[in-house]
C-alpha cells in the first residue's frame, strides 16, 4: 500500500517514517502535510505529479505549502541578493510552482495551497519561532544537531557547483535561520491537525529527534509531528 505507480512511470515510497508508524495507521489520520522548497526541482518537474497521486491516494486532504517567502533566504545565500530582492526572487519562485500544478491532471479537491506568508504574523507561529531561537542559542545540543544539517546543505550544493555570494560562515548562520522558521511553521501544522508530513528526500534529523521525543526541554510543537521520507521514481 506504500506505493503507487503512476500511469506505469512514476512511483512514490514511503522509506522512513519517524517516529515508526504502521503505513495503514498514516492513512487512519486522514490528512497529510508536504512542504513545497524553492530549491528542490523535483517540485517543478514531472516526479510532481507522483507525489500529488501518493496523497490523493492515502488522505483525504493534503496541505501543500509552498515555501516561497521561505525561500527568500536560499536567495541571500546563493544569488547575492539583499532582503527585499531576495523576497521577490522567492515569490517569484512561487508563482511559478503554482502555475506548474495548475498545468498538471490532478484533483484539486483532495489538496489545500497555501504561501508561506500566511504564517508568519501568526501569534502561534511567532511564539514557537521565539521559543526555538531560545533553545538554539541556550542548549548546545540542539543547536549541534541543527548546525550539522546547516554545514551538509551547504557543503552538498558547493560539492554540486553552486557557489555562495556570502562567507561561508555567514551562509551557515542564513542555513540556521532557514532551518529554525521551517520548523516553527511545520510544528504549527502539526499541533493544528497535519500530523502527517511527507517530503520527496530525507527530512531533517532535528524533526525526527524532536518527534520521537528527544529535546523534552525544548517542548516544540514537532513532538506531534510524523515525519515521512519519499521516494518518487520512474
Amino acid at each position: 500500500m506504500g506505493i503507487i505507480d503512476v500511469k506505469k512511470r512514476y512511483k512514490c515510497k514511503v522509506i522512513d517514517t519517524q517516529p515508526p508508524v504502521l503505513f495503514s495507521d498514516l492513512q487512519k489520520m486522514k490528512k497529510g502535510c508536504i512542504g513545497i522548497s524553492m530549491s528542490n526541482n523535483i517540485f517543478f518537474g514531472n516526479y510532481l505529479k507522483g507525489l500529488l497521486k501518493w496523497s490523493e491516494n492515502n488522505f483525504e486532504n493534503t496541505l501543500l505549502v509552498v515555501g516561497d517567502y521561505l525561500g527568500r533566504i536560499n536567495a541571500r545565500i546563493f544569488q547575492d541578493c539583499d532582503e527585499e530582492k531576495a523576497i521577490k526572487r522567492g515569490l517569484e519562485l512561487g508563482d511559478l510552482f503554482l502555475k506548474h500544478l495548475e498545468s498538471l491532471d490532478y484533483n484539486s479537491s483532495f489538496f489545500t495551497v497555501v504561501r508561506w506568508s500566511v504564517f508568519i504574523n501568526d501569534p502561534d507561529f511567532i511564539a514557537e519561532h521565539d521559543k526555538l531561537k531560545y533553545h538554539f542559542q541556550h542548549n548546545e545540543p540542539f543547536k549541534t544537531l541543527i548546525m550539522s544539517s546547516c554545514e551538509d546543505f551547504i557543503d552538498n550544493q558547493i560539492a554540486r557547483g553552486s557557489s555562495t555570494s556570502v562567507s561561508y560562515k555567514e551562509a551557515i548562520k542564513l542555513s540556521s535561520e532557514y532551518i529554525l522558521e521551517e520548523m516553527a511553521v511545520f510544528g504549527l501544522l502539526a499541533y493544528r491537525g497535519y500530523r502527517v508530513q511527507a517530503y520527496p528526500g530525507t527530512q531533517l534529523p532535528i524533526l525526527k529527534a524532536l518527534g520521537n521525543g528527544l529535546f523534552p526541554e525544548v517542548d516544540s510543537l514537532l513532538k506531534h509531528g510524523i515525519f515521512v521520507d519519499l521516494k518518487i521514481k520512474k
